[in-house]
């Protein structure tokens, strides 16, 4: 039986730390827009829109908070792009989880600061 080193990062000895943060972040941008279509489509059909918010909240989670704390870690560590990938999978999966159980509160804040902020949705005035 083989043991789990931190040393591979799914087969991979070696990775470029560019590869580490640009593939994260244009993966997260692709990700999000075709969450969004394929969200749109199942809105039309009327059906629950729970695990698509709740994918959608994670991924600009982990985008925004993501992004400066693997820049910070960048910098102060010996930049092994295995570490930093494994940093990256590990604050994706926390951030997906987090939306998984809150994400009727995160959908609660949005909608009662839009209706702060007085911005219009899909409501018809009549």
């Amino acid at each position: 039986m083989m043991e789990f080193h931190f040393d591979c990062f799914f087969g991979l000895k070696k990775i470029d730390t560019g590869i580490v943060f640009f593939v994260p972040f244009i993966g997260i941008i692709i990700l999000s827009i075709l969450i969004a279509l394929l969200s749109s489509v199942f809105r039309r059909l009327k059906c629950k829109m729970y695990f698509f918010h709740s994918l959608l909240y994670g991924l600009v989670f982990t985008f925004v908070l993501g992004s400066p704390i693997m820049l910070v870690l960048l910098f102060i560590t010996d930049r092994n792009g295995v570490k930093l990938a494994y940093c990256w999978l590990t604050f994706f999966v926390g951030m997906e989880i987090f939306a998984f159980i809150n994400n009727n509160q995160i959908t609660k804040f949005f909608t009662d600061w839009s209706k702060m902020l007085n911005i219009k949705g899909n409501k018809k005035n009549n």
